[in-house]
């Protein structure tokens, strides 16, 4: 469709041409006449990206990652106000590529809709969060305001059809992987130049402040947390050790080796036990599940490794007192800390577990009372608390626990449906991966199946199932997942249904 479009194009008279140039450019001038410049810059911007998207979807789809999980907080964020609520670019982009969906599969002869089996428990969980949502707004005085920023969460998840049905062919995805991985190393040089400037001068959105681990105060080591592009690094880092354990050791990828080590590093200054634990876990059960081979790879990586540290180590030993020594020491502590018994055990205003037990004292009622349709995305599930909430949190409709969110706001069916998505999509993963050809493939298949995993085991202790800056990132790593096993594994193809 689109060579026959550019051939029409292409063969149509020069004045006719002039005139379409002269018309657009007179609607542009009645355009920024009725809206801001700001605005009819988006405009362009959009419908560049919308001419890019007919031939690269893969970039609109990057595109949509880069606003939402990298280092543009969501203030940031291009939007158009529409009465209580607000339509973000990113918002248009998707809505953009579904439309090139729908234009491709009632036009093109030759383009065919991909069915998944994630396809059933995604479109579920979608439609049952919706339905609550729905009824709480027509029985239990739901506000909107609160609720559309949830919704709008939860609607990211359909990213993950554009994925499936848009790339296509392996220069799609190749670009797609390594587009994410080079936006996530744009967020890791951009911590780092945070971490250098410490917690006097921040411009990163977030958590910047000194490392306190066990009510220690290590004013020499700065910690950056909670920022947009979290889980972008955490995902890439998980990824690229995965991929580096599985991989035969190149000298000519000095590039990948320097990107690693970039995002390795400001995956560290994060100093995020949670985020650190499951990548430690991805990485044990990589070792558990490969072969001999790859153990001698791994073997391999290791004494580079030892090698790179021992050149690390030389100048902390003659100088502890550096900033580097005290990064280390910071890091040395905080993974100590992972395991102490304060951690778990200690008060309320100490402990990062303990004073959850506040959130679930008023969400478990909650659940019992709603289990089937829940109380309905952006619902308010206890009153405000004095010793809590404050001015600048609202704890009335927010709980770390991702799990008890989604069970609490959709119901035990809507977390049904989820929790079926997310198995489907981890057991399909380790049950693929070895038949993925090349190691290079291979590795970024289970590095997203493991990264996918940790997300799961993260949300009990964190919003992830419900956050902006994730919930791109879970379309993306299913809809990887499912592209890898529609490209490279035999005789499983999935189902595809013939356009019209």
């Amino acid at each position: 469709m689109e060579q026959q479009l550019s051939f029409r194009l292409g063969t149509l008279d020069q004045s006719i041409q002039l005139a379409i140039a002269g018309i657009s450019g007179v609607l542009l001038g009645l355009l920024s006449l009725v809206i801001s410049p700001v605005w009819t810059l988006v405009i362009l911007v959009g419908v560049f990206i919308a001419i890019v998207a007919i031939e690269r979807p893969e970039l609109a789809i990057l595109a949509v990652i880069t606003l939402l999980s990298t280092i543009i907080s969501e203030v940031q964020i291009p939007v158009i106000n529409v009465g209580p609520g607000r339509i973000f670019l990113s918002d248009l982009i998707v809505m953009g590529l579904f439309i090139l969906i729908l234009i491709r599969w009632m036009l093109d002869p030759s383009f065919k809709l991909t069915h998944t089996p994630l396809d059933l428990p995604l479109f579920l969980f979608f439609f049952w969060s919706m339905l609550s949502t729905v009824y709480a707004l027509l029985f239990y005085n739901l506000e909107v305001p609160r609720m559309i920023p949830e919704v709008r969460v939860i609607s990211y998840y359909l990213l993950f059809y554009t994925i499936t049905n848009l790339i296509l062919k392996e220069h799609n995805l190749k670009l797609l992987i390594e587009g994410f991985f080079f936006l996530a190393t744009i967020v890791a040089i951009t911590v780092i130049i945070q971490y250098s400037l410490g917690v006097k001068f921040t411009f990163l959105a977030g958590r910047v402040e000194y490392l306190v681990t066990e009510g220690i105060i290590q004013e020499n080591v700065t910690r950056i947390t909670d920022i947009v592009g979290e889980g972008t690094l955490t995902v890439a880092f998980i990824t690229k050790m995965i991929k580096l354990i599985i991989s035969k050791p190149r000298f000519r990828g000095l590039f990948e080796l320097i990107q690693s080590l970039l995002i390795g590093t400001a995956f560290i200054m994060s100093f995020n036990r949670a985020h650190w634990s499951v990548a430690i876990l991805a990485i044990l059960i990589t070792i558990f599940l490969v072969r001999s081979l790859d153990r001698q790879r791994l073997v391999t990586w290791i004494y580079i490794i030892l090698l790179l540290l021992t050149f690390l180590f030389v100048p902390i030993l003659v100088n502890p007192d550096s900033p580097a020594a005290q990064f280390i020491s910071g890091v040395g502590d905080r993974l100590i800390s992972i395991v102490g018994q304060k951690t778990l055990l200690g008060p309320a205003d100490e402990s990062t577990l303990a004073w959850r037990e506040v959130e679930y004292k008023y969400a478990f009622p909650q659940i019992w009372n709603h289990p089937i349709l829940g109380l309905g995305l952006g619902a308010r599930y206890r009153l405000r608390l004095v010793n809590v909430d404050h001015q600048r949190f609202d704890g009335t409709f927010y709980i770390h626990n991702g799990h008890v969110w989604i069970m609490m706001k959709t119901g035990l069916v809507g977390y049904f449906f989820l929790m079926w998505l997310c198995i489907l999509t981890i057991w399909r993963g380790f049950k693929y991966w070895q038949r993925i050809p090349g190691s290079q493939i291979r590795g970024y298949f289970l590095g997203f199946t493991l990264s996918f995993l940790g997300l799961v085991i993260i949300a009990i202790l964190h919003f992830s199932f419900v956050a902006l800056f994730w919930a791109p990132l879970i379309a993306l790593m299913m809809g990887v997942i499912e592209v890898m096993i529609k490209l490279y594994v035999p005789n499983q193809k999935p189902v595809e249904l013939q356009g019209r």
